[in-house]
């Protein structure tokens, strides 16, 4: 079944910072080998099966979000917004937890934490699309901005994927 993943990503503060450390550049393994180490062997095994050894992309959330994480899975698709509209596309990666990882990657929000659910982020690109293409998809209100993370499986993701390929 056909899952998308939209996930904000350019909010104020901490969201653009990290999305400048981990989407817009790619960490590379040799600029951070702090964050190698801080995989355990199978996230970092799979991550450079998945990813190559040179550089990867990440994203994550809080443990808030599990549930809607969970409804995705590796090569569904991901689409990033802020900024006042859709300013990526990947596919999801690799999925993990590691808190560790997070905080040397990200600086922690003093009330929220870390975004300990993490994954990878496989076919990035940035676009440059509205969010209308996401709320007439969807049938949505004009005026969604897509504030909080989300997940849609089903026809709704297959509404959201068509619409994307049309664009």
């Amino acid at each position: 079944m056909t899952a998308v993943l939209v996930h904000p990503s350019q909010g104020k503060g901490d969201g653009e910072i990290n999305a400048e450390l981990s989407l817009r550049n790619p960490v590379r393994w040799a600029d951070r080998p702090d964050l190698l180490a801080a995989l355990v062997a199978d996230q970092r095994m799979y991550i450079l099966r998945r990813h190559g050894e040179e550089e990867a992309r990440f994203w994550g959330t809080y443990d808030t979000n599990i549930t809607k994480l969970k409804r995705v899975s590796a090569g569904d698709t991901v689409v990033f917004t802020g900024g006042g509209g859709i300013w990526a596309l990947g596919k999801i990666g690799y999925q993990f937890k590691n808190p560790k990882f997070a905080e040397a990657l990200w600086k922690p929000e003093p009330d929220k934490g870390v975004y300990t659910q993490l994954y990878s982020v496989a076919e990035f690109r940035t676009v440059d699309l509205p969010y209308s293409l996401l709320t007439e998809a969807l049938g949505h209100r004009a005026r969604n901005t897509f504030q909080t993370l989300v997940s849609y499986e089903g026809e709704r993701a297959d509404a959201v994927v068509a619409a994307l390929a049309a664009a």
